[in-house]
């Protein structure tokens, strides 16, 4: 599951939301006041900050893209 921790819900954070309900992803945000920036937490990973946010999710788009397109695994 991907957990978003942030300081304050923006528009940001609510276009990762979008994003993740779009894919269909398990994914939980919680407010973190005490947070300078945003952190995307899965499993062992822990990504900072707005750009590496997006970077992240703009691949995890990509890679299940990848894996629903017909044909994959075949």
């Amino acid at each position: 599951m991907i957990t978003i921790c942030y300081p304050e819900y923006d528009k940001e954070v609510e276009s990762w939301e979008s994003q993740l309900r779009e894919m269909v992803v398990a994914y939980r945000l919680q407010a973190s006041p005490e947070l300078v920036e945003p952190e995307l937490r899965e499993q062992d990973k822990v990504i900072a900050g707005t750009d590496a946010i997006a970077a992240y999710l703009k691949k995890l788009r990509q890679d299940v893209d990848d894996w629903r397109a017909p044909g994959c695994g075949v």
